[in-house]
């Protein structure tokens, strides 16, 4: 059985945070924070909180590195492949049913193989090129 991790990106501190406690909402079954000062307490969404939950993939990169939903890779596809040497870069996105790279299809690559370089909110730049 896979274990259920996350870690949270702050939009508006532009930082990794732990919000104050995760919770399942009693109306909707959603994960939602539990939020409040002075013991008063209230649920917002994610969104309404301003925090993005990344979930962990239960994969490892190539240094032991665990990878989460959201994180920017590096690998070499041809490699893979068995045909050469050239190194991409891809975020690592929720499909369906399953983590895959975003810009590239889900077969034929080893997560053992990629290795994680920074992820989408705090180094989005890694994606240009």
């Amino acid at each position: 059985m896979r274990t259920h991790k996350y870690k949270f990106w702050d939009i508006e501190e532009k930082r990794w945070t732990k919000p104050w406690n995760i919770v399942v909402d009693e109306f909707t079954g959603e994960l939602c924070v539990e939020k409040g000062p002075n013991g008063e307490t209230w649920t917002e969404s994610f969104e309404e909180a301003g925090i993005i939950p990344c979930k962990f993939t239960g994969l490892h990169d190539k240094n032991g590195k665990e990878i989460y939903e959201g994180d920017i890779v590096r690998y070499n596809p041809e490699r893979m492949n068995g045909l050469g040497d050239k190194l991409l870069v891809n975020a690592v996105v929720w499909d369906e049913d399953r983590f895959k790279l975003d810009r590239f299809s889900a077969e034929g690559y080893y997560w053992e193989e990629c290795e994680a370089i920074g992820n989408i909110h705090s180094n989005p730049e890694l994606l240009n090129g």
